[in-house]
């Protein structure tokens, strides 16, 4: 008769078991730690007292804030700590007259909208009168020209509030360059006229005499201007003064646009007041 042995797990064999088992519970206890705490966290951001009770909004002045809430996107009775911040900035910046903003969340139930609004430069005339920046970014749309602000014309085409006009960024260099320059102000110029991509015509209020000027504003030409002005050779009656040629200013005898029955793009003719 055969003897039956009774085959027991070494002492070794028995440690490793009980090490496993150890880490197997200690796994599932971390992963019920975990589990908590997202319940409890999500609870917690829930918590109707962090929720959105108070939307402030800052440095507006055209933008109504009810424009600014309604594009943030952000509603009272939200979870405060679920409010995307870049998204809302986002939304925030699309709006046309918004050049910057800051958005911050303020516990336990505030939200913070910080703008900066672009400023209106110009109104360009076109198929209605779109007022831009100095950016050429379209504001607002008006059926008439608005007045106090200078008109920039030979542009035509259709625009829209948020749409860049790039035919008008080189009369807005030389807006911006004269306004820099302290030469002449937004409110001494009537007109810019953008006549060809090399010329622009800039007329001003009281003398209506006519600045001939590239259209990126150069520092030069406006460095001569000044040099002009402040000399006896300025003539405020005057019909313009051509500034685009290097080393000279060309005053215009006769009327800005047709001179001696040419075109002033063809090469003016005139009296040489000094060096640049």
């Amino acid at each position: 008769m055969k003897k039956r042995i009774a085959l027991r797990p070494s002492r070794e064999t028995a440690a490793k078991s009980w090490w496993v088992l150890r880490g197997v519970i200690a796994g599932l206890a971390m992963v019920s730690l975990i589990y908590g705490a997202w319940l409890g966290g999500n609870a917690l951001i829930d918590m109707p007292a962090l929720s959105v009770k108070r939307i402030i909004v800052t440095g507006s002045r055209d933008v109504t804030r009810r424009r600014i809430v309604m594009a943030s996107g952000i509603r009272e009775g939200a979870p405060l700590l679920r409010v995307d911040l870049g998204d809302v900035l986002e939304r925030v910046k699309k709006l046309p007259r918004v050049e910057s903003a800051v958005v911050v969340r303020q516990l336990p139930d505030t939200m913070e909208i910080n703008i900066e609004e672009r400023r209106p430069a110009a109104v360009v005339m076109g198929r209605g009168y779109p007022v831009v920046d100095m950016e050429g970014i379209v504001l607002s749309m008006s059926g008439r020209y608005p007045g106090a602000l200078p008109l920039i014309t030979g542009l035509s085409g259709d625009w829209s509030p948020g749409e860049r006009l790039a035919d008008a960024v080189g009369a807005l260099k030389v807006l911006k360059g004269l306004e820099a320059s302290g030469l002449f102000g937004a409110d001494a110029i009537s007109e810019i006229r953008v006549k060809n991509e090399r010329t622009v015509l800039v007329a001003l209020v009281k003398t209506g005499t006519t600045l001939i000027m590239s259209p990126d504003g150069s520092r030069d030409e406006l460095d001569r201007l000044a040099r002009l002005m402040a000399s006896k050779h300025f003539d405020a009656g005057a019909a313009g003064y051509d500034l685009r040629f290097d080393g000279r200013i060309i005053k215009v005898p006769g009327r800005v646009g047709r001179v001696n029955g040419k075109s002033a793009d063809s090469g003016l003719r005139g009296v040489r007041h000094g060096q640049g």
